[in-house]
């Protein structure tokens, strides 16, 4: 079911657990060919946590969120915000 998946990717992003991530795109009929089925829940967790792997996977995989850029920045996440504004062209502008 596609609230089970989304929950379970949004869990994996929020640990570090790319391997996880990874394994649900491949192989959950409704990630496959649907990335964008997935909330910007994940994507806002990994760079909440600071989990920069997690972050370009997700992006590669055309999930998004106009939040996540703050939430690295206010969990101290420079790494993260730096990364965004340098292969995010929507956060480009933040210049944070």
């Amino acid at each position: 079911n596609t609230l089970c998946t989304t929950w379970a990717v949004d869990m994996a992003a929020a640990n570090n657990h790319l391997e996880v991530i990874k394994w649900l795109f491949n192989h959950r009929r409704e990630l496959i060919g649907h990335k964008n089925i997935c909330t910007g829940n994940a994507m806002d967790m990994a760079a909440e946590n600071g989990n920069l792997m997690v972050v370009m996977f997700l992006h590669q995989n055309k999930v998004f969120s106009k939040n996540a850029i703050r939430i690295a920045k206010e969990n101290g996440q420079r790494h993260i915000v730096d990364w965004f504004t340098k292969n995010v062209k929507m956060y480009r502008k933040y210049g944070i």
